[in-house]
């Protein structure tokens, strides 16, 4: 099988870390633990960030900001990317700077890809899914200074606390007009299969990890549902990926492969449902994706050598 994913190589140690996180429980010290974290400062220039570059660094700088929109981290994001190639230090998810929902939707466009998008009319009955169009119910924003959020003009919101940070599903009848009206949320069709079966997809450079799992809940997460099958493969700069994909996820590998060729995506995770069609629909994209309480080791073992052994 053949990707459109092209000049993906395998990335370069070592890894220097522009972080906006809490660090801890976040899949890129669990992927590269040797990582070295540079804590961003809200404000700084992108030659005060090269200051704190070391002279003879010429690994990768990892973007790492837990943010919706992360573009204006530093202000001069493409010189500070600019200046930093120029010294031969590759860069990680310099490109992806907004994992709104809204955004997701149209890379998805961009990229010829299916989308969920859902407009206000059309079938009564048509269930639907009401989401907050920044990342995790904008807590990362509200974790932030409001000199913090002036600096990198990012307006407040209010936030989503409760489970499933404010996400719910109903049929298009049910829906409030507030929801429609609300521009802090985004309302998607509602995807699903009848075996219940979706995906989350892991991303480091040129390689990729499908996890398939299956969970009976309007709302599904990856880490509370029963494991299916584990899709491991990298793709060379060919675009041929080195192993049989089962036919079924074919359509997942090419939508994949789409999707962080448009965005510029070379670290993260993205989440994909699928309808009884096999059709498939990504959903979700996180450049700061967690580990957390993960216990399927196998796919840290496929990411983690392409760098640690190097």
């Amino acid at each position: 099988m053949r990707s459109s994913v092209r000049d993906r190589a395998p990335l370069s140690l070592p890894v220097l870390a522009y972080d906006l996180s809490h660090w801890r429980g976040f899949l890129l010290p669990v992927v590269v633990p040797s990582t070295s974290r540079m804590s961003v400062v809200v404000g700084e220039s992108k030659d005060e960030i090269l200051q704190r570059v070391p002279e003879n660094f010429t690994g990768t700088f990892a973007f790492h900001i837990n943010l919706t929109d992360s573009s204006g981290c530093p202000q001069d994001r493409t010189g500070l990317v600019a200046q930093l190639r120029a010294r031969g230090i590759r860069t990680l998810n310099a490109e992806a700077v907004d994992i709104s929902k809204r955004f997701v939707q149209a890379a998805c466009w961009r990229a010829g890809l299916r989308t969920a998008t859902a407009s206000r009319q059309g079938d009564a009955s048509e269930v639907l899914i009401v989401k907050t169009d920044r990342n995790y119910g904008g807590v990362p924003e509200a974790r932030l200074p409001i000199d913090d959020l002036d600096t990198l003009t990012i307006s407040t919101q209010a936030i989503y606390k409760q489970p499933d940070r404010g996400y719910f599903v109903a049929p298009r009848r049910d829906l409030p007009a507030a929801a429609w009206e609300d521009p802090n949320l985004v309302i998607e069709r509602y995807i699903e299969n009848k075996s219940q079966l979706f995906y989350r997809i892991y991303i480091l450079c040129n390689r990729f990890a499908i996890s398939e799992g299956q969970e009976r809940a309007w709302i599904k997460t990856i880490g509370r549902s029963q494991r299916q099958r584990l899709l491991l493969f990298s793709i060379d700069a060919a675009g041929d990926i080195d192993t049989a994909v089962p036919p079924d996820l074919e359509p997942a590998v090419d939508a994949v492969s789409r999707f962080v060729s448009v965005t510029g995506m070379d670290f993260g995770c993205l989440d994909v449902m699928r309808d009884d069609n096999d059709h498939f629909y990504i959903v979700d994209m996180n450049t700061t994706a967690t580990w957390g309480a993960e216990t399927e080791a196998r796919i840290i073992e496929y990411l983690a050598p392409q760098v640690e052994s190097q």
